[in-house]
């Protein structure tokens, strides 16, 4: 479980507050997505929550225990992230990639046993890039970057997944296959999925929880709240269109 308790996130250098949550809570066997328009602090929070940022107020726990008492390794073996910002990879192959994912597990010189072999495998098949294995990461196309780092996400085995924008950059099919896979990872392993999206419809087909941003405060709502409540038009408001409350869609 991890809980945001009277929270401020933002930045240090020079000091500026981003976003305020008085209180959040992400279930183990949960999907939370969170939405909010371009800016409002959804990137800023996930680092915060894996501790990439400190708090400028408040704490972030897991399972009753902030996150800032919790050793890198640990934190490494519970949460693992994809963020926007793709690494340029080096000279390294998709496959070296991919086994980065089981980091926390192997020794000082990262040798890798036939389990860790057999994970790394099984993460490159869920993310359908086999083709891509023995390829130099730097040489691939953002879409199959975007796939590449979710598959080392998933090599990591962490309880807590933390994924920003998982979608971006992704065609169509590619983008169903990892909601599709997202939801089994919630129901067959228990995951616990915090993700953040421009697409209010495919999170309404997903999402246990939404975080909604509005203005420099985030909230958490239920999807029944999300759907009779129009709070997405309230989030997404603008000219031009309409949201439909029950799919999430918007509409010229």
């Amino acid at each position: 479980m991890i809980q945001l308790k009277d929270l401020v996130v933002g930045y240090t250098k020079p000091k500026k507050a981003v976003l305020k949550v008085k209180s959040a809570v992400a279930e183990q066997g949960q999907i939370v997505a969170v939405l909010g328009r371009n800016g409002a602090g959804k990137s800023t929070l996930l680092k915060t929550i894996s501790g990439l940022i400190s708090p400028l107020q408040g704490d972030c726990f897991y399972n009753e225990e902030p996150l800032s008492n919790l050793s890198p390794l640990f934190k490494a073996r519970v949460m693992a992230m994809v963020f926007g910002h793709k690494p340029s990879g080096g000279n390294l192959s998709v496959l070296d990639i991919v086994s980065l994912g089981r980091s926390p597990y192997t020794n000082a010189i990262g040798t890798l046993n036939n389990e860790d072999k057999a994970i790394i495998q099984e993460a490159i098949e869920t993310m359908s890039i086999q083709y891509l294995a023995s390829k130099n990461f730097a040489d691939t196309s953002d879409g199959e970057k975007q796939k590449t780092l979710v598959a080392r996400a998933i090599a990591q085995q962490t309880p807590i997944l933390l994924l920003d924008e998982p979608t971006s950059n992704l065609d169509l099919p590619a983008k169903m296959e990892l909601m599709a896979a997202m939801r089994n990872w919630k129901k067959q392993q228990q995951k616990t999925i915090i993700y953040t999206t421009h697409d209010p419809s495919l999170a309404l087909q997903i999402a246990d929880v939404f975080w909604l941003i509005e203005g420099d405060e985030m909230k958490q709502y239920s999807v029944n709240q999300v759907k009779s409540e129009g709070l997405l038009a309230k989030v997404f408001a603008g000219k031009g269109y309409h949201f439909d409350a029950e799919t999430g869609l918007a509409r010229i």
